[in-house]
Protein backbone atom coordinates (compact mmCIF):
# COMPACT_ATOMS: atom_id res chain seq x y z
CA UNK A 1 0.00 0.00 0.00
CA UNK A 2 3.08 2.40 1.18
CA UNK A 3 4.35 1.79 -2.22
CA UNK A 4 1.70 2.30 -4.13
CA UNK A 5 1.11 5.78 -2.66
CA UNK A 6 4.71 6.25 -2.96
CA UNK A 7 4.14 5.47 -6.72
CA UNK A 8 1.33 8.03 -7.27
CA UNK A 9 3.10 10.48 -5.35
CA UNK A 10 6.10 10.07 -7.45
CA UNK A 11 3.63 10.39 -10.55
CA UNK A 12 1.54 13.67 -9.41
CA UNK A 13 5.01 15.09 -9.22
CA UNK A 14 6.32 14.56 -12.73
CA UNK A 15 2.62 15.67 -14.05
CA UNK A 16 3.25 19.00 -12.12
CA UNK A 17 6.91 19.82 -13.03
CA UNK A 18 5.77 18.82 -16.92
CA UNK A 19 2.91 20.89 -17.30
CA UNK A 20 4.64 24.20 -15.18
CA UNK A 21 7.65 23.42 -17.85
CA UNK A 22 5.03 23.46 -20.58
CA UNK A 23 3.76 26.75 -19.38
CA UNK A 24 6.73 28.11 -19.04
CA UNK A 25 7.92 27.18 -22.18
CA UNK A 26 5.38 28.92 -23.87
CA UNK A 27 5.25 31.79 -22.05
CA UNK A 28 9.15 32.31 -22.83
CA UNK A 29 8.03 31.36 -26.90
CA UNK A 30 5.31 34.07 -26.43
CA UNK A 31 8.19 36.62 -25.26
CA UNK A 32 10.52 35.55 -27.76
CA UNK A 33 10.58 38.57 -29.77
CA UNK A 34 11.78 40.86 -26.95
CA UNK A 35 15.42 41.61 -27.59
CA UNK A 36 18.05 41.03 -24.76
CA UNK A 37 20.84 43.58 -23.47
CA UNK A 38 23.72 41.62 -21.56
CA UNK A 39 27.36 41.91 -20.83
CA UNK A 40 29.17 39.53 -23.42
CA UNK A 41 30.85 37.30 -21.40
CA UNK A 42 33.41 36.49 -24.19
CA UNK A 43 33.70 40.27 -26.01
CA UNK A 44 35.94 42.60 -24.90
CA UNK A 45 37.25 45.74 -26.79
CA UNK A 46 40.81 46.55 -28.53
CA UNK A 47 41.67 47.87 -24.78
CA UNK A 48 40.08 45.14 -22.52
CA UNK A 49 36.95 46.88 -21.72
CA UNK A 50 33.75 45.08 -21.30
CA UNK A 51 31.24 44.71 -24.43
CA UNK A 52 27.20 44.70 -24.64
CA UNK A 53 25.24 43.07 -27.00
CA UNK A 54 21.43 43.48 -27.35
CA UNK A 55 19.66 40.52 -29.70
CA UNK A 56 16.73 40.30 -31.11
CA UNK A 57 15.45 37.13 -33.34
CA UNK A 58 13.02 37.39 -36.04
CA UNK A 59 11.26 33.71 -36.69
CA UNK A 60 10.16 33.31 -40.34
CA UNK A 61 9.03 30.21 -42.24
CA UNK A 62 11.88 30.06 -44.57
CA UNK A 63 14.71 31.68 -42.44
CA UNK A 64 15.30 33.46 -39.07
CA UNK A 65 16.73 36.82 -38.72
CA UNK A 66 19.46 37.59 -35.88
CA UNK A 67 20.05 41.03 -35.38
CA UNK A 68 22.32 42.19 -32.91
CA UNK A 69 23.29 45.66 -31.53
CA UNK A 70 26.76 45.66 -30.33
CA UNK A 71 28.52 48.55 -27.59
CA UNK A 72 32.12 49.43 -27.02
CA UNK A 73 31.67 52.28 -24.76
CA UNK A 74 29.86 51.21 -22.24
CA UNK A 75 26.07 49.78 -20.78
CA UNK A 76 24.04 53.11 -22.16
CA UNK A 77 25.18 54.04 -25.11
CA UNK A 78 23.05 55.78 -27.82
CA UNK A 79 21.27 53.64 -30.68
CA UNK A 80 23.26 55.44 -33.27
CA UNK A 81 26.38 54.94 -31.33
CA UNK A 82 26.69 50.79 -31.52
CA UNK A 83 27.19 48.86 -34.20
CA UNK A 84 24.93 46.93 -35.93
CA UNK A 85 24.94 43.42 -37.06
CA UNK A 86 22.63 40.57 -38.89
CA UNK A 87 22.92 36.85 -39.14
CA UNK A 88 20.32 35.43 -41.67
CA UNK A 89 19.71 31.54 -41.52
CA UNK A 90 17.91 30.07 -44.97
CA UNK A 91 16.12 27.55 -43.33
CA UNK A 92 15.08 25.49 -46.63
CA UNK A 93 18.99 24.65 -47.96
CA UNK A 94 20.64 21.65 -46.45
CA UNK A 95 23.10 22.18 -44.76
CA UNK A 96 21.57 25.86 -44.16
CA UNK A 97 23.23 28.80 -45.39
CA UNK A 98 24.03 31.65 -43.50
CA UNK A 99 24.77 35.37 -44.69
CA UNK A 100 26.17 37.60 -42.84
CA UNK A 101 25.08 41.69 -42.73
CA UNK A 102 26.89 44.61 -41.39
CA UNK A 103 24.36 47.50 -41.76
CA UNK A 104 24.17 51.11 -41.00
CA UNK A 105 23.65 51.72 -36.79
CA UNK A 106 20.08 51.77 -36.13
CA UNK A 107 17.21 49.86 -34.04
CA UNK A 108 17.02 46.18 -34.40
CA UNK A 109 14.47 46.05 -36.81
CA UNK A 110 15.05 44.11 -40.40
CA UNK A 111 13.28 45.32 -43.92
CA UNK A 112 13.85 43.51 -47.25
CA UNK A 113 15.28 46.96 -48.15
CA UNK A 114 18.27 47.04 -45.19
CA UNK A 115 21.46 48.92 -45.90
CA UNK A 116 24.29 47.12 -46.03
CA UNK A 117 27.83 48.36 -45.47
CA UNK A 118 31.15 46.87 -45.65
CA UNK A 119 32.32 44.80 -42.53
CA UNK A 120 34.77 46.26 -40.22
CA UNK A 121 36.36 42.74 -38.93
CA UNK A 122 36.23 39.39 -40.75
CA UNK A 123 33.03 37.39 -39.79
CA UNK A 124 34.80 34.07 -40.09
CA UNK A 125 37.16 34.43 -37.58
CA UNK A 126 34.59 34.05 -35.22
CA UNK A 127 31.52 32.66 -37.18
CA UNK A 128 33.28 29.15 -38.38
CA UNK A 129 29.61 27.42 -38.48
CA UNK A 130 26.97 30.09 -38.63
CA UNK A 131 26.30 32.00 -35.48
CA UNK A 132 28.01 30.89 -32.21
CA UNK A 133 26.60 29.90 -29.25
CA UNK A 134 25.52 33.34 -27.26
CA UNK A 135 27.47 33.79 -23.94
CA UNK A 136 26.51 36.39 -21.67
CA UNK A 137 27.56 37.42 -17.61
CA UNK A 138 24.16 36.78 -16.02
CA UNK A 139 25.57 38.42 -13.26
CA UNK A 140 27.01 41.69 -14.52
CA UNK A 141 26.67 44.78 -11.97
CA UNK A 142 25.26 46.64 -14.89
CA UNK A 143 23.31 43.96 -16.71
CA UNK A 144 22.05 41.13 -14.73
CA UNK A 145 20.26 38.79 -16.28
CA UNK A 146 17.28 37.38 -14.14
CA UNK A 147 15.97 33.52 -14.10
CA UNK A 148 13.43 33.92 -17.25
CA UNK A 149 16.57 35.52 -19.78
CA UNK A 150 18.99 33.22 -19.14
CA UNK A 151 15.93 30.13 -20.08
CA UNK A 152 15.23 32.32 -22.91
CA UNK A 153 19.30 32.44 -23.72
CA UNK A 154 19.19 28.92 -23.65
CA UNK A 155 16.44 28.22 -25.55
CA UNK A 156 18.04 30.41 -28.16
CA UNK A 157 21.33 28.63 -27.92
CA UNK A 158 19.18 25.38 -28.29
CA UNK A 159 17.86 26.30 -31.23
CA UNK A 160 21.28 27.62 -32.69
CA UNK A 161 22.69 24.14 -32.19
CA UNK A 162 19.58 22.56 -34.05
CA UNK A 163 21.12 24.32 -37.03
CA UNK A 164 23.75 21.49 -36.98
CA UNK A 165 26.04 22.34 -40.17
CA UNK A 166 25.43 25.80 -41.50
CA UNK A 167 28.04 26.82 -44.15
CA UNK A 168 28.38 30.66 -45.74
CA UNK A 169 26.62 31.87 -48.56
CA UNK A 170 28.08 32.11 -51.95
CA UNK A 171 28.16 36.03 -51.76
CA UNK A 172 30.07 36.22 -48.24
CA UNK A 173 32.71 33.29 -49.41
CA UNK A 174 33.29 35.60 -52.72
CA UNK A 175 33.50 38.84 -51.12
CA UNK A 176 37.68 38.50 -50.86
CA UNK A 177 37.14 39.66 -54.56
CA UNK A 178 35.81 42.65 -54.25
CA UNK A 179 35.80 43.40 -50.01
CA UNK A 180 38.37 44.44 -47.39
CA UNK A 181 38.23 43.19 -45.01
CA UNK A 182 36.79 39.57 -46.92
CA UNK A 183 33.76 37.80 -44.93
CA UNK A 184 36.95 35.17 -44.92
CA UNK A 185 40.62 35.25 -45.56
CA UNK A 186 41.52 33.27 -48.75
CA UNK A 187 44.85 33.20 -47.96
CA UNK A 188 46.16 29.57 -47.39
CA UNK A 189 48.65 29.55 -44.28
CA UNK A 190 45.14 31.56 -42.78
CA UNK A 191 43.21 27.85 -43.84
CA UNK A 192 45.34 25.65 -42.39
CA UNK A 193 43.30 23.21 -40.67
CA UNK A 194 43.35 22.65 -36.96
CA UNK A 195 43.57 18.62 -37.36
CA UNK A 196 43.24 16.98 -34.18
CA UNK A 197 41.24 13.69 -33.58
CA UNK A 198 38.98 14.94 -30.82
CA UNK A 199 38.13 17.86 -32.44
CA UNK A 200 37.55 16.58 -35.57
CA UNK A 201 34.83 14.76 -34.09
CA UNK A 202 32.41 17.60 -34.49
CA UNK A 203 34.91 20.44 -36.63
CA UNK A 204 34.77 18.69 -39.92
CA UNK A 205 32.72 19.56 -43.04
CA UNK A 206 30.54 16.46 -43.37
CA UNK A 207 29.05 13.96 -42.04
CA UNK A 208 27.26 13.26 -38.23
CA UNK A 209 27.56 16.12 -35.69
CA UNK A 210 29.32 18.41 -38.28
CA UNK A 211 29.93 21.94 -37.09
CA UNK A 212 32.67 23.35 -39.92
CA UNK A 213 36.48 22.77 -40.24
CA UNK A 214 38.95 25.25 -37.90
CA UNK A 215 41.40 26.85 -39.24
CA UNK A 216 44.55 29.19 -38.40
CA UNK A 217 42.12 32.55 -38.92
CA UNK A 218 40.14 30.90 -36.24
CA UNK A 219 42.22 30.93 -33.70
CA UNK A 220 41.34 33.76 -31.37
CA UNK A 221 38.27 31.97 -30.83
CA UNK A 222 39.77 28.76 -30.46
CA UNK A 223 42.02 30.21 -27.82
CA UNK A 224 39.51 32.00 -25.90
CA UNK A 225 37.48 28.70 -25.39
CA UNK A 226 39.71 26.23 -25.09
CA UNK A 227 41.44 28.44 -22.23
CA UNK A 228 37.68 29.11 -20.70
CA UNK A 229 37.06 25.15 -20.91
CA UNK A 230 33.99 25.77 -23.05
CA UNK A 231 35.64 23.55 -25.09
CA UNK A 232 35.99 20.79 -26.16
CA UNK A 233 32.23 19.96 -25.14
CA UNK A 234 31.74 18.92 -21.31
CA UNK A 235 32.35 15.37 -20.90
CA UNK A 236 34.96 15.11 -23.63
CA UNK A 237 38.78 15.17 -22.57
CA UNK A 238 41.34 16.21 -24.60
CA UNK A 239 44.98 13.89 -24.31
CA UNK A 240 48.12 15.28 -22.61
CA UNK A 241 49.35 15.69 -26.39
CA UNK A 242 46.16 16.90 -27.92
CA UNK A 243 46.49 20.05 -25.70
CA UNK A 244 49.99 20.15 -26.58
CA UNK A 245 49.35 19.94 -30.41
CA UNK A 246 46.58 22.71 -29.95
CA UNK A 247 48.97 25.21 -27.78
CA UNK A 248 51.59 24.40 -30.66
CA UNK A 249 48.80 24.99 -33.11
CA UNK A 250 47.82 28.46 -31.01
CA UNK A 251 51.37 29.79 -30.45
CA UNK A 252 52.07 29.54 -34.66
CA UNK A 253 49.17 31.33 -35.65
CA UNK A 254 48.47 34.49 -33.06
Amino acid sequence: MARHLHLSAMIIRIIFFSIALTIFSLFVVNNNKEAIFFESLESKTIDGNLVYNKIKLFEKKDHDIWMMNQSHIGPKPKTHQMDRLAIVIDKTKKPMVASYYQLNPGPLKWTEDIKVKPYKVSCFVCHANGLRVIRANSQSNEKPLNLFLQAKLKMWNFKIKSYGRVIASKQDLNSYKTHFPPFRWPQRHLNKKLNIKTCNYCHKNNGLFARGELTAQNSPTIKYLYENGFMPPFGIKLSSNEKKQIEQFLKSNL
